[in-house]
């Protein structure tokens, strides 16, 4: 898929199309303005971007979707949806870390604080679907939540799937009650820049270890 920036000039809008670049795929981001009724929030920061960037790429180019950064993080996103379907996106999928939170007290906060009438939810793995209305607008909107049920982790991010990669690649270890994000930050650059490599080249491992983004994610070309 496509992507094009809500905010350009966003620090984040910035670092994603540089790591792009370097890798070689920057043809991903449009750069001029387009439309689009498709949605994506990042609502952690990095490497939430770069990782939903390069997925981003390994789909279907010839639908687009606009990557937003908000000011607002996690779960705190979701009093603010309703501002994203007033700009007329219908389709819009919000990426979070569960860190070490229960995914159900996730779907419920979100429901319990999300400033739209609820039509139906349905819950996929570690994907909320949430069919709501905003006044005359409908929306689905996708809660993506971050990280793998490996009991080697003491709190679940999106750096579970990268050092999982990691480890699967040979490029590191991971022992037992290790801090995923922590170990991710202990990477060389260059041993990140291969593992977004690896992402982008081998599929099955991208297809297993990302599965639930990928599949959350393909829904938004149909």
């Amino acid at each position: 898929m496509k992507i094009v920036f809500l905010d350009p000039n966003h620090r984040l809008s910035i670092d994603t199309f540089q790591l792009l670049r370097r890798l070689r795929i920057e043809e991903t981001v449009v750069r001029s303005p387009i439309e689009t009724n498709k949605l994506i929030i990042i609502a952690n920061g990095t490497p939430d971007n770069e990782v939903t960037a390069i997925l981003l790429h390994t789909l279907n180019g010839e639908h687009t979707v606009a990557l937003a950064f908000p000011k607002y993080k996690r779960t705190t996103i979701a009093k603010h949806i309703y501002s994203y379907i007033n700009q007329d996106y219908n389709s819009i999928i919000v990426i979070l870390d569960q860190k070490q939170d229960k995914l159900q007290n996730i779907y419920n906060y979100f429901k319990e604080q999300i400033l739209l009438e609820i039509k139906d939810t349905t819950i996929n793995n570690r994907t909320e679907e949430i069919k709501a209305q905003w006044y005359s607008k409908q929306a689905t909107i996708k809660i993506i939540v971050n990280g793998l049920d490996d009991p080697r982790f003491t709190r679940h991010t999106i750096e579970d799937h990268l050092i999982t990669i990691a480890e699967k690649s040979g490029i590191m270890r991971i022992t037992s009650k290790v801090d995923p994000k922590r170990e991710w930050n202990k990477l060389k650059l260059e041993d990140r820049i291969k593992v977004y490599k690896t992402i982008l080249t081998n599929t099955k491992l991208r297809n297993t270890v990302f599965k639930n983004h990928l599949n959350t994610i393909k829904t938004l070309t149909k």
